[in-house]
C-alpha cells in the first residue's frame, strides 16, 4: 500500500480556494441546463453575487478551521483530496441526472423511485420516502450514494467538508486527540462527517446509524478503522440506556418533521451517559445571522425540503431543553452547531 502523503498545513487555504473554484465552475453547466428546462421558474444569481457570497462563506469558516488545524484535529492527505478518475466519473453521472431532476423540479415530482430505490426504501418511515433536493431516487440507490457528496460540494462550492468539520469544535473542548470514548452518529449517510471525527479521534469508537443501506455501504468504503455502520432509525434506537459518551448529527434535523426531531433528541438523551455530550450541526435558523435570512427562505423552494421552514422557525436549543439537556452552547458560521450535556444525577440530601 502506498503511504498517504500529508499536505503541509500552510497549503490548506490554497487547497480550499482551489476546491471552491472547481466546484463553482462545475455548477455552471448544471445551472445552464436547469435554466433551459425551468425557464422563468429558475432562480439564479449573477456571477458577481456568487463570488461575493463564496468569499464571505470562506471567510466565515476560515478562523474555525484554522483553530482545528492548529489543534491537530484536521489532517489533509493528497490521495483524499485529489481523485481525478472518481471525480470525473461522478460528475458525468450528475450531468446525466440533471435533465430528469430538473423536470422533477419543474412539475414538483418528489416521490418518484426506480424499482431498486423502492426495494431499498421499503420499511423506512414515510417522511424519508421522497426525492430530497429533487435527487433522482432520493437516498435509495447505490448511484445516489456514490454521487451525493459531489452534489453537495457543487451546491456549497467545495465548502461542505469545512462546514461538516464544525462538529469537531465542541468535541475539541472536551477531548484530546488520543482520548478513548464512544460516539453515536445519527444519520451518518456516506460518512462525509464521520471521516473527520474518525481522523481527529482515532481511538474513539464510532457507531453510525442511517436508514439507507446504500449510503452506509458508501461510508464503509472509506475504510475508517474505528467505524461500524448500522441500518437504524434515529428516533428508535436499538441501544441500551447510557451507552455512549457522545451523540452527534450533521445535516440531519432539517430533513425531519418536528415530531421526529423531538423523538430523536429524547432517544439521544436516553442513550447518553450521565454527563454525556450531544452535538448537532445543521443549517442556520431564522434570526441566527440576518445576512443569510434570504437564503433560508429560498432554499426549501429550490431543493424540495418540506420540513426545512419548520426547522428554521424552531431553535435547536428549544428541542434540547425539552429533551432535558443542559449547558447549551452554540457556534455560528455559515452553519449552526449546538451542543449540550446530559445532566449528572443530583445527589439526594439525607
Amino acid at each position: 500500500m502506498i503511504p498517504k502523503i500529508k499536505i503541509p498545513k500552510k497549503a490548506y487555504p490554497t487547497i480550499q480556494i482551489a476546491k471552491s473554484i472547481l466546484y463553482l465552475g462545475e455548477s455552471f453547466p448544471l445551472k445552464l441546463i436547469g435554466k433551459k428546462i425551468l425557464k422563468d421558474d429558475y432562480q439564479t444569481r449573477s456571477l458577481k453575487d456568487e463570488i461575493a457570497s463564496l468569499r464571505q462563506a470562506i471567510e466565515d469558516l476560515k478562523t474555525q478551521d484554522q483553530e482545528l488545524i492548529e489543534q491537530g484535529l484536521v489532517h489533509l492527505h493528497l490521495q483524499d483530496e485529489i481523485k481525478p478518475l472518481k471525480h470525473i466519473k461522478n460528475y458525468f453521472k450528475i450531468l446525466k441526472n440533471v435533465i430528469p431532476s430538473s423536470y422533477q423540479k419543474k412539475y414538483n415530482v418528489n416521490k418518484h423511485f426506480s424499482s431498486e430505490a423502492e426495494a431499498n426504501l421499503e420499511g423506512t418511515p414515510d417522511y424519508y420516502k421522497r426525492n430530497f433536493h429533487f435527487q433522482i431516487d432520493g437516498y435509495g440507490t447505490k448511484e445516489s450514494a456514490e454521487i451525493y457528496d459531489h452534489q453537495v460540494d457543487i451546491l456549497f462550492s467545495g465548502l461542505s467538508d469545512a462546514m461538516r468539520r464544525t462538529v469537531l469544535k465542541p468535541l475539541s473542548l472536551r477531548y484530546e486527540p488520543t482520548d478513548h470514548f464512544r460516539v453515536l452518529e445519527l444519520g451518518c449517510g456516506t460518512g462525509s462527517a464521520t471521516q473527520w471525527i474518525s481522523k481527529a479521534y482515532p481511538n474513539a469508537e464510532i457507531i453510525g446509524v442511517d436508514l439507507s443501506e446504500a449510503y452506509l455501504n458508501e461510508c464503509r468504503l472509506k475504510n475508517l478503522p474505528n467505524f461500524t455502520g448500522l441500518k437504524m432509525a434515529a428516533e428508535s434506537l436499538d441501544f441500551d440506556d447510557a451507552d455512549f459518551d457522545v451523540v452527534c448529527s450533521v445535516f440531519l434535523t432539517h430533513e425531519l418533521p418536528q415530531k421526529v426531531i423531538t423523538e430523536i433528541f429524547k432517544e439521544a438523551h436516553r442513550v447518553l451517559k450521565d454527563g454525556g455530550l450531544i452535538v448537532t450541526v445543521d443549517s442556520l435558523q431564522s434570526g441566527d445571522r440576518p445576512e443569510y435570512e434570504e437564503g433560508l427562505e429560498v432554499f426549501p423552494q429550490e431543493f424540495h425540503e418540506p420540513f426545512f421552514k419548520a426547522y428554521t422557525q424552531t431553535p435547536l436549543q428549544k428541542h434540547y431543553k425539552k429533551a432535558g439537556f443542559k449547558d447549551i452552547q452554540q457556534w455560528l458560521n455559515i452553519v449552526k452547531c449546538v451542543s449540550g450535556t446530559k445532566p449528572l444525577p443530583t445527589s439526594k440530601k439525607s
